[in-house]
């Protein structure tokens, strides 16, 4: 399956930037469904976290920054001080 470019302007609804990624995304899907054959592919409008995912997540966790959360693994490994300062989030 091929998006013709021609098509992506008539996406008026869709902000330029969206369209101008959709060229590489269409790759990326057919090649993914390519590898892995699945019987379904359901997209979502709004997002991941807000769908399937989310409802995964453990009560705990969901209160947790995502930003500190993402990256205190991170911090404790390359920092240059023996021990990272909770303060500091």
């Amino acid at each position: 399956m091929e998006l013709p470019k021609k098509s992506l302007a008539d996406l008026e609804n869709v902000v330029r930037q969206r369209r101008m990624s959709m060229p590489l995304t269409e790759l990326l899907l057919n090649e993914l469904t390519d590898r892995t054959k699945p019987a379904t592919v359901t997209f979502s409008a709004v997002g991941v976290r807000e769908g399937y995912v989310y409802g995964h997540i453990p009560r705990d966790q969901i209160a947790d920054d995502p930003l500190a959360a993402a990256t205190s693994a991170f911090a404790e490994r390359e920092s240059r001080f023996n021990k990272t300062d909770e303060a500091l989030l």
